[in-house]
């Protein structure tokens, strides 16, 4: 039983997350990007637009009133 639910689990894939961003800036240079969607799949962001449909079962993340830009490191630390 507990191997049929693992396998189960295992054929779903990573879980799927939704972010609804008011603004994406995506760091390249282009112009920001206006209620853009962006997909992430376990530890992947596998589609970023403004046209991107949300699967079902997806986890959204509302973050339609922010600017969402990518993970900024500060390279310069004393530890």
């Amino acid at each position: 039983m507990i191997a049929l639910l693992a396998m189960l689990v295992l054929q779903q894939g990573p879980a799927v997350t939704a972010i609804r961003a008011g603004t994406l800036i995506d760091g390249t240079g282009a112009a920001p990007v206006k209620n853009a969607v962006i997909l992430v799949q376990g530890d992947r962001i596998t589609a970023v637009g403004t046209n991107v449909p949300v699967p079902a079962g997806a986890t959204v993340v509302d973050l339609s009133g922010a600017t969402v830009l990518p993970g900024f490191i500060d390279a310069h630390v004393h530890l």
